[in-house]
């Protein structure tokens, strides 16, 4: 008796939550996209920037909807993999850019249990930048790793980062994630 019709409306006030992750995560608002789940996120990177035949650098191993995304949105899918230690030859991975690679994705940390070196990173993300390729970082396992680059959310216009509440939350049943990136990706 003490809920009213707007308690339990499916479609909630999200700007209390916004404000609470930017105040969390120190950004600005027009950093972040809040989506249904990371997964969410991702899917809409591929809905927005990547188009039928256009080239997509997925590093392995990884998480699987990267690949699925890519067939649903027909992308060509070009598979990099990690070294037998784990390691991830950036260099050898940026002679892999084309003028028809629309989006790099690199997991850091991520599925090996390491993070990517930031410099590395930035390397990698400069070199994109001269075809106009997006990197996407998914940070899912960021909070076992504290390594981000959030902080280069302003000065990339081609890097955009997803992470999930799901893991170091445990709030997976809620279905939270979200982008960052600059402004005009958001």
């Amino acid at each position: 008796s003490t809920l009213s019709p707007y308690d339990i409306t499916p479609y909630g006030e999200l700007e209390p939550l916004y404000l609470k992750i930017i105040n969390y995560l120190d950004i600005k608002r027009e950093n972040i996209l809040l989506t249904s789940g990371s997964d969410t996120a991702i899917k809409s990177i591929f809905e927005t920037y990547v188009g039928k035949g256009e080239e997509v650098i997925l590093t392995l191993p990884n998480y699987a909807m990267f690949s699925v995304y890519a067939e649903m949105f027909e992308a060509s899918l070009i598979n990099f993999n990690y070294s037998k230690n784990f390691d991830l030859n950036i260099k050898k991975l940026m002679k892999c850019i084309t003028e028809n690679t629309k989006l790099i994705i690199i997991s850091s940390p991520g599925h090996t249990g390491r993070a990517v070196p930031k410099s590395l990173l930035i390397d990698l993300i400069e070199k994109a930048r001269n075809t106009n390729t997006l990197v996407l970082v998914d940070e899912a396992y960021y909070e076992f790793n504290a390594d981000s680059m959030i902080d280069y959310i302003n000065q990339f216009d081609n890097l955009i980062i997803t992470r999930t509440l799901s893991k170091a939350f445990g709030l997976a049943s809620l279905r939270i994630g979200y982008l960052l990136g600059p402004q005009y990706l958001i």
